[in-house]
């Protein structure tokens, strides 16, 4: 083309490309595509489950209205000391809530991107580039024409970095149903029939007290706990379905060439010498050319050269 000898027909050099990109269907319905799709729309539930851990997470307070500071008998103390510790623990969790929140629309926008260019076709200035940096050398290179095989292994980089902050979440996973545990086992315990704080007054205080952290446990923080819980689940179910948060994506464009050709036989027009030795009776010599038809014999005859363009990807 003329970009190699120093002058470039911008609005040709697009239209070669963008003809080639437009009648390439295999690329554009293809597996990796609807992957692309898959992971736009699980983006989108990520934000809204994401915003339910920050919710609930942010509901998850313990003692409220100093119901902790009674006087307890030492075993019910150090099972709820260590439940309100638990809990306390949690404390991080609607920060890398709101940290994961934040990325989500960055990864929105690099799989947007991804989906976009793997379709249309590109703008001048992409095309122009790859033939000024001398990126389009063969037909191996034509696949470059779809600019999602020159942007998708960073975009792959960045989205999985971005993922990564999602493990902040699924770190406090643990200490959450080990909460839930420890609350339920306080729950169990029914106060009011104790023999042993019944006795006397200072006992019945002593029990009273207990009921009453009983009783914060059982209204202010079991239903949040177990909605962050769900919450937690329904983000590690959105999770698993993307590779990159614990693969990395191998990739790779070129394309493979291969020759092609035909056995050609067929019957051609050829001349042959004829020659006479007497004419008319009398001693003679003549000489002529006459055209008849030969067979033709097989003979390979070789087509140009052609190359078949390709996308390979696997998670590693």
């Amino acid at each position: 083309m003329s970009c190699y000898t120093g002058t470039c027909d911008e609005p040709k050099v697009r239209a070669f490309f963008a003809s080639y990109v437009e009648n390439a269907d295999s690329v554009i319905d293809s597996d990796f595509v609807q992957m692309l799709n898959k992971w736009f729309a699980l983006f989108e539930s990520l934000k809204k489950r994401t915003t339910d851990v920050q919710t609930y997470s942010k509901l998850a307070n313990v003692c409220k209205n100093n119901a902790c500071k009674g006087s307890t008998p030492a075993n019910a103390f150090k099972k709820y000391a260590s439940t309100v510790a638990t809990v306390k623990s949690l404390q991080g969790v609607p920060i890398a809530a709101g940290k994961s929140l934040a990325n989500i629309p960055k990864m929105t926008q690099i799989t947007r991107n991804a989906i976009k260019y793997t379709a249309p076709p590109s703008d001048e200035a992409y095309y122009l580039n790859l033939m000024k940096e001398y990126q389009i050398n063969s037909l191996r290179d034509a696949i470059k024409a779809f600019r999602v095989t020159q942007y998708l292994p960073q975009a792959a980089e960045d989205l999985k970095k971005l993922t990564g902050t999602f493990n902040l979440i699924s770190n406090h996973a643990g200490a959450s149903k080990t909460a839930a545990t420890s609350i339920n086992q306080i729950l169990s315990v029914k106060w009011a029939r104790n023999s042993e704080l019944s006795k006397t007054s200072s006992d019945r205080k002593v029990r009273d007290g207990l009921i009453s952290i009983q009783r914060s446990f059982r209204n202010d923080l079991k239903g949040p706990l177990d909605n962050l819980i769900k919450a937690n689940k329904a983000v590690e179910d959105i999770l698993i379905q993307l590779p990159l948060r614990k693969k990395r994506l191998e990739f790779s464009s070129v394309g493979v060439s291969y020759s092609r050709w035909t056995n050609a036989r067929m019957p051609v027009p050829c001349k042959r010498t004829q020659s006479f030795i007497r004419l008319g009776g009398f001693p003679a010599s003549y000489t002529y050319q006459q055209v008849q038809a030969c067979e033709f014999s097989p003979t390979k005859v070789p087509f140009i050269k052609n190359a078949i363009p390709y996308m390979k990807y696997r998670f590693v």
